[in-house]
């Protein structure tokens, strides 16, 4: 199950005024995190980066969108803005066995982070042929 597709922006605020104002989708969280996640996910750019999670309807797959926060941020290329798609599975130590098993090599180490509503989770990347990341994402009880 794809559960949210990530898309980096230069402006959080037009986003939100497009996405939520005119299209009409709901906010489920925003949070700010902060370390080796951001620093990983930015090729070491950045520390820290403002989540905001929306949802279009009650089920189905939510757009999750991300704005560095610093005072010299520069405007993203569109190599910096390639798609990630984020997959929930049931565990992540068993699913990064599996793709081992099929020759793959994780992108990353695992993270781990909480969300105020959301909770608490585990991730990691792998990369897709085209350079488009693929996060695994395990949900914590």
């Amino acid at each position: 199950m794809i559960l949210h597709v990530d898309i980096f922006v230069n402006s959080m605020d037009k986003m939100l005024e497009f996405y939520v104002d005119k299209l009409g989708m709901k906010i489920v969280d925003d949070n700010i995190v902060t370390g080796d996640l951001v620093r990983f996910v930015s090729n070491n750019q950045y520390d820290t980066y403002r989540v905001v999670l929306l949802k279009a309807s009650v089920m189905g797959t939510m757009l999750e969108l991300m704005e560095y926060l610093s005072e010299d941020k520069k405007e993203l290329e569109v190599s910096e803005s390639r798609a990630t798609i984020t997959l929930l599975v049931p565990s992540l130590a068993d699913e990064m066995k599996r793709l081992q098993k099929k020759g793959l090599q994780p992108l990353s180490k695992v993270f781990s982070v909480s969300f105020p509503v959301a909770g608490e989770s585990d991730l990691i990347f792998y990369e897709d042929p085209e350079k488009n990341k693929v996060e695994l994402l395990e949900m914590k009880e």
